[in-house]
């Protein structure tokens, strides 16, 4: 079987996969895995094709984060052909070569973040506090309902996060975990347009 016949149905069979992720391993898999392994037979791909694909990406200028997304998703690939017993061992071996090595982001200053907070919309306002102050993710906050607001108890229900694809289209499912699903306490004041730091969190 082909590498990209094996590779397309791999994806395809994930159980549960959200659909941004299926959109990231889709892209990933044809634009960095299929133009090098493609036409191969699964048994063919050696450690030295990987090694030399992997090389070449790096140094045609492709993002060291974006090679190494590309690389956890060859050798995911790879261990379920070895349990298929299609090959034995797995060819890619780079040690750390899935690691992801981000540079920081700067971080704005309380002084830069009221200013922010002070020059959009008022009902917008909470966005930028519950994402410094509750930590919630983007999505978790735009999937944000009243009902998940509690300002007597000064508490925001995480229950749902929303996921933008290519396309323009807005899912809505679950948090990125099972752990994402919380309750973060926001502010001594109860008035999320002026928060501190968050008491407690209960998973």
């Amino acid at each position: 079987m082909s590498f990209k016949e094996y590779g397309s149905d791999w994806v395809e069979e994930r159980p549960g996969l959200r659909p941004k992720t299926v959109q990231l391993y889709e892209g990933l898999f044809r634009l960095h895995l299929v133009p090098t392994f493609g036409n191969l037979a699964v048994s063919e791909i050696k450690a030295a094709h990987v090694r030399k694909w992997r090389k070449t990406l790096l140094d045609g200028g492709l993002g060291p984060v974006t090679v190494a997304k590309a690389y956890r998703l060859l050798k995911a690939i790879m261990n379920t052909a070895v349990e298929d017993k299609m090959i034995k061992p797995n060819p890619c071996q780079i040690k750390s070569g899935g690691k992801e090595e981000s540079p920081e982001r700067p971080t704005l200053t309380m002084e830069q973040l009221f200013i922010l907070a002070g020059t959009i919309e008022s009902r917008f306002r909470a966005l930028v506090f519950l994402a410094t102050f509750g930590s919630l993710r983007w999505g978790e906050r735009a999937a944000l309902q009243r009902k998940n607001l509690d300002l007597d108890a000064r508490t925001v229900k995480v229950v749902a996060s929303t996921t933008e694809l290519k396309d323009g289209s807005v899912t809505v499912g679950p948090p990125k975990s099972a752990a994402g699903r919380r309750t973060v306490a926001t502010s001594r004041s109860g008035d999320l347009r002026a928060p501190c730091a968050p008491r407690q969190v209960h998973r």
